[in-house]
């Protein structure tokens, strides 16, 4: 669901992408939007284009939003490990997509803004 998020998103989630497959790209800076129901999950996708490519990617929400991440591996996905719930701080392996999932474990409805940085 989107969310307008106001003048500090220079961009904003946009449906339908409650699947993998229809992913957001997601810009470096902040990015707003909304889960709309319980089952809502938003999904993003971002890649780099070398090993050793810092990044931090971070949540806020008004709820309990957290993340999830995996990166494309060629032969399949493999989930990166979060700093914390809603934060992830690393560098890159190598050249690669990642994808990333917003939910709320509770099922809350509530907005949120992804921050990401590279």
């Amino acid at each position: 669901t989107s969310s307008s998020g106001g003048a500090a998103c220079a961009n904003k989630e946009a449906e339908p992408n409650d699947d993998s497959n229809a992913s957001n790209a997601l810009a470096v800076g902040k990015t707003c939007g909304g889960l709309g129901s319980g089952s809502d999950i938003d999904w993003f996708t971002w890649s780099v284009g070398a090993a050793g490519v810092a990044y931090q990617l971070s949540l806020t929400s008004d709820g309990d939003a957290d993340l999830l991440m995996w990166k494309d591996q060629g032969s399949g996905y493999q989930r990166i490990t979060n700093a914390t719930p809603t934060s992830f701080a690393a560098s890159s392996s190598g050249a690669g997509t990642y994808v990333v999932a917003v939910r709320s474990q509770g099922g809350a409805t509530q907005s949120y803004t992804l921050s990401l940085q590279k």
